[in-house]
C-alpha cells in the first residue's frame, strides 16, 4: 500500500506545479506602472501568508519536496493553458511545509505556496488563463498521461479514468480565485484506493497564493479546505504586494 502512497505524493506533487502561473516581464495595467517588488518585500509577504504548524493542529509537518518543479511537462501544461511558463518571472516562489495527517489507508495532506510576480498584468492575464475553459481540458490530457507514467515507474500500479472538476475558491477582497479537483482510484496486490487531489488559487497584486490538498482514502473535508483557504485570502489581502 506504501507504493500507492508514494504514488499519490508525486502526482499531487507535479499537478499542482503545473497549476502555478509564472508572469514574466513587466507591463502596465490601466496607465500606471506595473513596478515589481523587491526581494525582500516578496519574501516577507510570502512568510507571512504561507500555512505554518500552528493552522494545523494534529498534522505533522516535514519540509517541502520540490523536485517535481522543474518537470518539463509543468511548461508544456503552462502553454496549453495560455499561461505563462512557471518560474519565468518569480520574485520568491515559496513554499510551506507539508503537512500529513493519518495512516497510509486514510492519509491527508496539506501545503501552500506563496509566488510574487515582476508583473502584476501579467499575472492577471495567467489568472485569467487558469481560470478559462482550456484549462479542465488540459488538466484532462496532462493528468492522464501523468497517471500513465506514474503507473509504469510503480510496477503493478494502474489508474481509474481521472476526473476533472472546478471548485469555486471564495475571495473576496481579491483579484479573482480558481479551483481544480481530480479524483481517481488506484488499483494494486488487489487493493483499491481512492485519491483526491485540490488545487486552489488566489491573487492579490504581484502576489499569487494556493492551496494544495491531497487525499487517500476518501474526500478531504470540504469545510477544512475552505476555511484554509479563507485563512489564506486574509493573509493575501493584508500581506500581499
Amino acid at each position: 500500500m506504501s507504493k500507492l502512497l508514494r504514488v499519490g505524493v508525486a502526482l499531487a506533487a507535479t499537478v499542482a506545479v503545473t497549476a502555478c502561473g509564472g508572469g514574466s516581464g513587466s507591463g502596465s495595467s490601466s496607465g500606471s506602472t506595473d513596478t515589481a517588488p523587491s526581494t525582500s518585500a516578496a519574501t516577507a509577504a510570502a512568510t507571512a501568508i504561507n500555512l505554518v504548524k500552528a493552522d494545523l493542529p494534529g498534522y505533522n509537518a516535514t519540509p517541502h519536496d520540490s523536485s517535481s518543479d522543474s518537470d518539463p511537462d509543468n511548461v508544456a501544461f503552462a502553454s496549453c493553458v495560455g499561461a505563462s511558463a512557471p518560474n519565468s518571472g518569480d520574485v520568491v516562489d515559496l513554499y510551506s511545509e507539508d503537512f500529513e495527517k493519518g495512516t497510509q489507508l486514510d492519509s491527508k495532506q496539506v501545503s501552500s505556496e506563496v509566488t510574487v510576480v515582476k508583473s502584476q498584468s501579467t499575472a492577471r492575464k495567467d489568472l485569467k488563463a487558469f481560470q478559462g475553459d482550456k484549462t479542465k481540458t488540459c488538466l484532462e490530457t496532462f493528468v492522464g498521461k501523468l497517471l500513465t507514467k506514474q503507473a509504469g515507474e510503480a510496477s503493478g500500479v494502474t489508474f481509474a479514468t481521472p476526473t476533472i472538476s472546478r471548485l469555486d475558491p471564495q475571495g473576496a477582497g481579491t483579484d479573482g480565485t480558481f479551483g481544480y479537483a481530480v479524483t481517481t482510484t488506484a488499483k494494486a496486490a488487489g487493493l483499491s484506493l481512492p485519491f483526491e487531489i485540490t488545487i486552489q488559487g488566489l491573487l492579490v497584486k504581484h502576489t499569487g497564493t494556493q492551496l494544495t490538498t491531497l487525499s487517500v482514502g476518501g474526500p478531504f473535508p470540504a469545510a477544512d479546505r475552505d476555511a484554509l483557504f479563507a485563512k489564506l485570502v486574509e493573509r493575501s489581502k493584508s500581506s500581499a504586494v
